[in-house]
């Protein structure tokens, strides 16, 4: 499983850069009679005894490498009349209405009678974070929000960095030398656009010390949760790269960083 909506894309990257905290909630699975798809659900059953399960935190491990997993049986109520062909399912922010966060199209179709019962069975759901450029910290605290409940962290100010070698989801590259310092950024919508058609950018510039001795081929940027040490929440390659010597800077305009979950 799992595809996060644009609707979740949009709340998740409004907080990691702009600040605004993602609203805490109750996990509820649902299931779909057509395909869902990242710009909403499908349709569910309407009537017929169908009514989404309320999941807390016991019915999921704890998120680990960016990746989470059911632990419980997932059992929705006895249909009192025909549902139809189950296609997908996907976990809600509430009992009715709300909005859908995450969505996945079942591997295996299920058709649903009067007097059936849907039941996901422990490993069933599995959601990992697919969408690459995110540390492991960052995908884990996102996925304990949503399905566990687990309210993610708040940055209230950001560290551009940039490095020599490349990065992973477990540890950002090696920074230079030569006067060099992650540059601070207040985490709000001021200094980072609004989201469009799933990207966010950033609106002010970046820009970094004036290099007192060759700094080598900067191969990436990253933004990390303080000035020194920290936690790596989003990291992207530079195309192209780019050699610092003695007394260049390294700037990044308005619009020249972006980021998705796509």
């Amino acid at each position: 499983m799992g595809s996060f909506t644009d609707y979740a894309e949009t709340q998740i990257l409004n907080h990691i850069f702009g600040g605004i905290s993602l609203p805490v909630f109750t996990a509820y699975a649902g299931y779909f009679l057509t395909t869902p798809g990242e710009t909403g659900p499908g349709s569910e059953p309407a009537g017929g005894g169908y009514a989404r399960v309320a999941l807390d935190s016991s019915y999921w491990s704890v998120p680990t490498t960016g990746a989470i997993q059911s632990t419980k049986d997932i059992v929705f109520p006895r249909a009192t009349a025909n549902h139809g062909t189950v296609v997908g399912i996907g976990i809600w922010d509430s009992a009715v209405g709300g909005n859908c966060w995450v969505y996945a199209n079942l591997t295996d179709t299920e058709v649903i009678e009067n007097r059936d019962s849907l039941i996901i069975l422990p490993g069933g759901v599995t959601h990992i974070f697919s969408s690459t450029g995110w540390g492991y910290y960052l995908q884990n605290a996102i996925l304990s929000h949503i399905y566990r409940a687990i309210p993610a962290a708040l940055a209230p100010t950001l560290y551009a960095a940039y490095c020599t070698s490349a990065p992973s989801a477990t540890a950002f590259g090696t920074e230079p030398g030569g006067t060099y310092a992650r540059i601070p950024v207040a985490n709000n919508m001021s200094n980072f656009t609004t989201v469009s058609g799933g990207v966010k950018s950033s609106a002010v510039p970046i820009e970094f010390p004036l290099a007192a001795a060759l700094q080598g081929t900067i191969t990436h940027l990253g933004f990390l949760t303080a000035s020194t040490g920290g936690e790596l929440l989003a990291y992207g390659a530079l195309n192209p790269s780019k050699t610092v010597d003695i007394n260049d800077q390294l700037v990044f305009l308005a619009g020249d960083v972006t980021f998705s979950l796509d």
